[in-house]
């Protein structure tokens, strides 16, 4: 059925899927909220070949409705990504299953450590999906570099208003 189905002049290119049901190639656009209205600024994915992955325009309104981008300072900063499995943004698989991590070269994939809570263990893993893919490109835009690792209790935080009631990336920073 569907599997087998391409579709080439798609309104964001070619729309084909794999055997798990994942498009391949997508494309996601970056849109920015200017005073005449929303405006398309930039697109992650592989529109042709030819083309980066991801593209951003200057045509951003920045917060105080200028349109130049502010002066920042460029720091080198390390960041700890907190992540879950959540095909097809987040794939992972034990490390053990398959060897080490970046071996296959058909995609960015890297170690994503998962560590229990209860009894200190640490399980090895390898992530890779969209969000991977785009955490890349972003660190070697904005200059920072990661470590990823798998949420503790394999669950995403929430936040009711006023009161943090589980949030990972806080509590790591926290030293909670």
């Amino acid at each position: 059925g569907l599997l087998k189905e391409r579709l080439d002049n798609a309104i964001t290119g070619q729309i084909t899927f794999n055997n798990d049901g994942d498009r391949l190639n997508p494309i996601y656009y970056f849109k920015n909220r200017q005073p005449m209205g929303i405006v398309p600024v930039g697109y992650f994915g592989n529109k042709e070949a030819m083309v980066p992955a991801l593209d951003i325009s200057d045509n951003i309104t920045w917060p105080g409705n200028i349109n130049t981008k502010p002066k920042g300072l460029n720091i080198v900063t390390h960041l700890e990504v907190v992540t879950l499995e959540a095909k097809p943004f987040v794939h992972t698989r034990l490390r053990s299953e398959g060897g080490p991590c970046g071996t296959d070269e058909d995609k960015f994939e890297l170690p994503c450590n998962h560590v229990n809570m209860s009894t200190n263990v640490t399980t090895e893993y390898c992530c890779w999906g969209y969000c991977m893919e785009m955490l890349r490109e972003i660190s070697q835009m904005v200059n920072f570099t990661y470590d990823v690792h798998i949420s503790h209790d394999k669950t995403f935080g929430s936040f009711e208003k006023g009161y943090l009631q589980k949030d990972e990336v806080v509590k790591d920073e926290l030293g909670c």
